[in-house]
């Protein structure tokens, strides 16, 4: 792992404590006894939803390539490349999953255009949640909304320029840029992914609308948290917020977002739950979920990969 990783690293445990320290130590702890066991397993059920929701997005999108594979392997080498993308916020995270498909005879130049425009679709679907439900959420509040409108011109103002003058240099920037992690011919690259794009468009639309449902059962289990620890948060409320929290996360100053998500986090739930402890809690339980079933997956992965 390059400097920057480990400088991320830091910067988002400093984070993390920063915010916990906060929010409270002590109330954090005196709400985490108060979950309801069940409700909490019911969490993780949930969770695992979303994750084989997003393997059949990987899956649909391989059919461009007419690349067949079960999709409960299929959603294995989708949690192995989620946890090593946990702990190794770099560029093998990143296309961890392109290279665990490479072991099923799939062609690397094919499986990182499929993981690039599943990555494009999720940006897409987040963005457009996060903006629709600032409005929402704000919508008593006409300064905001204006902001918001402002903004909103200015990013359609900016890819306007962008499509209209540099495309063609743009996309060949980032088309090699990407290529070049794999080592693969630039030319060929961008020709197979102009040509998804041309020819597979329905594909994209329909990752887009699996992407929605997958980020609806990912607030589905926040909002259960909150249930389980007695406090009840609109499940729409929990749905923008978390998409907000994922845009913010895209920061880069912090690995993967952490720190910067639990921050703004604690702020925006701060605005629909009184007790601090609660989102402490909440925000507690979630990160222990999630390094806990990468370290579990990580943990029965590596053995049978030397074996």
């Amino acid at each position: 792992m390059r400097v920057n990783g480990w400088i991320k690293i830091f910067v988002s445990a400093i984070l993390v404590a920063f915010v916990f320290y906060k929010i409270g130590i002590s109330k954090t702890l005196q709400a985490l006894v108060k979950v309801q066991p069940g409700l909490l397993a019911l969490v993780i059920i949930i969770s695992f939803v979303s994750i084989i929701i997003g393997a059949l997005n990987i899956q649909i999108l391989l059919k461009g390539f007419k690349y067949k594979i079960g999709l409960l392997k299929l959603s294995w080498h989708y949690l192995v490349a989620w946890a090593v993308g946990i702990f190794l916020p770099s560029k093998i995270g990143e296309f961890s999953l392109v290279l665990l498909l490479k072991k099923e005879n799939f062609r690397m130049r094919h499986t990182l255009i499929v993981s690039i425009f599943d990555k494009l679709c999720t940006v897409l679907v987040v963005i457009a949640i996060s903006f629709a439900g600032i409005l929402i959420l704000f919508r008593d509040k006409p300064q905001l909304l204006v902001l918001c409108a402002l903004v909103g011109a200015g990013c359609i103002l900016v890819l306007a320029i962008i499509l209209s003058r540099h495309t063609k240099k743009l996309i060949t920037k980032l088309i090699s840029r990407w290529a070049s992690k794999v080592n693969l011919s630039v030319g060929q690259f961008q020709k197979e992914f102009l040509w998804f794009l041309r020819n597979h468009f329905w594909l994209l639309v329909i990752n887009v609308v699996l992407t929605a449902v997958k980020w609806f059962f990912m607030a589905l289990s926040t909002y259960v948290l909150f249930l389980a620890l007695g406090v009840y948060v609109p499940l729409y409320v929990v749905w923008i917020i978390n998409c907000i929290l994922t845009v913010a996360g895209l920061v880069p100053i912090s690995a993967d977002g952490l720190g910067i998500r639990e921050g703004l986090g604690f702020v925006l739930f701060s605005g629909f739950v009184a007790d601090a402890g609660i989102i402490g809690a909440v925000l507690a339980i979630h990160l222990a979920i999630k390094y806990a079933l990468g370290l579990a997956i990580l943990l029965v992965y590596l053995p049978s990969r030397t074996s």
